[in-house]
């Protein structure tokens, strides 16, 4: 037999594998999945996977043998592999780069770092139980009377069948030594082992319309496996998962909860533990590499009970054994998307496609579908599920539309709030309710201009204006900051604040309502999900009489009490040069309004406009989708956007504008030779230099079908004679 050689995945922008060969002693050892440790350069370590083991031998003087093998189980699974291969195709990146995005550092580190590595199996969660020793009796139990502890912990033992977890065990630290002078007696004696799966408690109780929901939801034809679950905000979609991902568990079957941000998993994670217990796993970003670590190992375990995973987009990317469903909550959310860096894949549609490789269900949630995944369910594409009715009690809030123009006009406005907004928090805050402020822009005014020669304060890398917060001017694109002085450095006028953001309303709303317990939720005053945790409990207490924030608090939230939403300035919703700026409006007014009113008494929800009468926000107000939908598609369709067309953006990027504009006129004759009147620039963006780069973007409207998949073919073909420009060419496909 010759010698074997292995195609390895590192998690680096590299065209395919790297072949290593295998030692002789590890021939036996090494497979496909399994993480390996393999020399790159001239003395760089890196750890990657092994993709394919064979005799081929690579057509190259040197080969470099990997050097040790972590794993005994692997790591990575076939399934897990066909979807990095999808993404790095669809999405035009490298599989490397995929690789990256799945696996955390921790899992996959390289040089220095390569020697704390560990294998996955040392990772595994176990947990230290306590047991009697066979010298144990029940009689023994009254010798230990008088040592009260001791006494105690024997006998909540010995209620709980003689085994119990030691964290459940020890009532507190002062339990510590008891314990151990009780093993030190050889009366109890402790071991490690897997937890055992939690029982599954019982479902919550569903109403009429949501059983008829259940009902379609399961005689769904089997070519068609993605359903649409249009329901109203409070209609109970949370209830349906949750009885579709018990059935899936009763039939051993794993379940992926995907939800846009971490923010949505602090009220749902209580919710679903207390059903599913420690079947229950959660990933995102924002666990500690332990827990990351425990977490995965015990979902690559092959003989393992059937799981639920509720995390955010990239736990995608974990390894599933039988998975039967794959549920995408909010799933119109653009927080779906990922930019930056590669790939910038579409969770949403990526789950689609991980469910179809696993012959799995998908349903789709949201009170505001996005467009594209509506007009799929209208055309046949996916089954379409309806829910128009809030459960229980609740009904939905009556809608207020107030005129900014018309409040100025008769001096009705006080610091940004016209009267009937203050008035109506005066009312709420005397029934001890709670009143929901929302506004999509941070920190206390939008940019700073002085009075005299009209400059507006800029960020010197960025081509921005520097948004003050407190006392400083801050850039929302590269960081940058500067204290905020009171004085033009240009020409030594007055400074004056204009727009106002989340900082600035709490401000004045303190000065309005100074007894109100204020809470303000946006990501200056949210630094990690600790805080976030903190400030919703404490909303959930009643600890808060207003919130104020960004769509930070628009997505999942279940709040008891809120019966007052206020959506500051409507329009700064509508008036985006995007094309999807009145479905985006639509969505964020629906769903911020549906947070008002989720229980018994009706909700009410201000608006607060300068274009009452205008259409799209009439239709917001309304919550008239059907209406909105049909409009867009019709204005779409006759201007070639999705879903009539795909979407592929391209942005040239370089410190130096003249090397960018000579490489921007092949870029362009390139594509318009090869796509023609489907391209769109070149444009300059709004922000057109960010941190000292300046961008230029092409926007390329694709077909749908296989006629799209050769123009894509094409693209990437020319693509390979653009890596002479010398300029960073980022792809994004299906931009948001």
């Amino acid at each position: 037999m010759g010698n074997l050689y292995a195609d390895i995945l590192l998690p680096l922008a590299l065209k395919g594998c790297l072949t290593f060969e295998i030692p002789e002693h590890l021939e036996q050892i090494v497979s496909r999945g399994l993480r390996v440790v393999v020399p790159l350069g001239k003395s760089r370590l890196y750890t990657g996977v092994v993709v394919e083991v064979h005799n081929r031998r690579p057509n190259f003087r040197v080969i470099k043998q990997i050097q040790s093998v972590i794993d005994t189980i692997p790591l990575v699974s076939d399934s897990q592999l066909r979807l990095w291969h999808w993404i790095a195709d669809y999405y035009m990146c490298t599989e490397g780069e995929v690789l990256k995005a799945a696996m955390s550092k921790d899992l996959l580190p390289s040089g220095e770092e390569i020697h704390k590595i560990k294998r996955i199996s040392d990772s595994l969660p176990e947990i230290v139980y306590c047991k009697f020793t066979d010298s144990f009796s029940p009689s023994l139990l009254e010798s230990l009377v008088r040592a009260k502890r001791q006494y105690a912990i024997a006998k909540r033992l010995l209620d709980n069948d003689n085994c119990m977890a030691m964290s459940d065990l020890l009532s507190d630290k002062n339990d510590k030594s008891a314990l151990k002078t009780l093993i030190d007696k050889n009366l109890i004696e402790i071991f490690r082992q897997m937890p055992v799966a939690t029982e599954i408690a019982a479902m919550p109780q569903l109403s009429e319309s949501q059983i008829a929901v259940i009902e379609k939801l399961e005689s769904t034809p089997e070519n068609k496996n993605c359903s649409l679950l249009y329901g109203v905000s409070g209609s109970g979609k949370t209830e349906i998962y949750i009885n579709q991902i018990h059935k899936c568990l009763s039939q051993n079957q794993d379940v992926l909860y995907l939800i846009p941000e971490i923010a949505m998993s602090v009220q749902l994670i209580s919710r679903l533990e207390k059903i599913f217990g420690n079947r229950l796993i959660v990933w995102h970003s924002y666990l500690t590499k332990t827990t990351k670590r425990q977490n995965y190992a015990r979902m690559s375990l092959l003989n393992r009970e059937s799981l639920v995973v509720l995390g955010t987009r990239s736990a995608l990317f974990l390894p599933y054994v039988n998975l039967g469903l794959v549920i995408v909550d909010e799933e119109h959310d653009s927080s779906y998307k990922q930019t930056e860096p590669a790939p910038r894949f579409h969770a949403r549609d990526t789950a689609i496609v991980l469910a179809h490789q696993n012959s799995a269900r998908v349903i789709l949630g949201s009170a505001t579908p996005s467009i594209e995944s509506f007009y799929n369910a209208t055309s046949g594409k996916y089954n379409l599920i309806e829910l128009t009715e809030r459960f229980g009690q609740s009904v939905l809030p009556r809608v207020i539309l107030s005129d900014i123009r018309v409040a100025t006009q008769r001096g009705e406005r006080n610091s940004g709030f016209n009267k009937i907004v203050t008035d109506q928090i005066a009312e709420t805050l005397s029934r001890n309710a709670q009143i929901l402020l929302f506004q999509n822009r941070r920190g206390y005014s939008s940019y700073v201009v002085c009075k005299n020669c009209n400059k507006v304060q800029q960020c010197p890398h960025c081509n921005v204006s520097l948004t003050l917060h407190s006392n400083q001017l801050v850039c929302h694109y590269c960081g940058y900051s500067v204290p905020f002085q009171d004085r033009c450095a240009e020409c030594n006028g007055e400074l004056q604040t204009k727009g106002f953001g989340t900082e600035r309303i709490e401000v004045e709303l303190e000065k309005i309502f100074p007894q109100a317990r204020i809470v303000r939720i946006d990501s200056d005053s949210v630094r990690n999900i600790n805080d976030y945790i903190a400030k919703i409990n404490s909303v959930t207490r009643a600890e808060a009489d207003v919130i104020i924030g960004t769509q930070i608090i628009s997505k999942g939230l279940d709040f008891n009490n809120v019966e007052t939403v206020v959506i500051m300035n409507a329009d700064s919703l509508f008036y985006n040069p995007d094309f999807r700026s009145t479905e985006r409006a639509f969505q964020m007014i629906r769903q911020v309004g549906g947070r008002a009113g989720r229980r018994y008494n009706q909700g009410t929800v201000i608006i607060q406009t300068v274009n009452p009468d205008n259409t799209s926000v009439l239709r917001a107000a309304s919550g008239d989708y059907y209406a909105m939908f049909c409009d867009e598609c019709k204005q779409r369709q006759v201007f070639v956007y999705p879903p009539f067309c795909r979407l592929i953006r391209l942005t040239l990027n370089h410190s130096d504008s003249e090397v960018l504009n000579n490489a921007v006129q092949q870029v362009e004759n390139d594509l318009k030779e090869l796509f023609k009147d489907r391209v769109l620039g070149p444009e300059y963006p709004i922000v057109d230099k960010i941190r000292d780069r300046h961008n230029v973007m092409f926007l390329i409207k694709t077909h749908l079908g296989k006629d799209g998949l050769i123009q894509r073919a094409n693209l990437k073909n020319i693509m390979c004679g653009w890596e002479r420009l010398k300029v960073r060419i980022i792809v994004d496909v299906d931009p948001v």
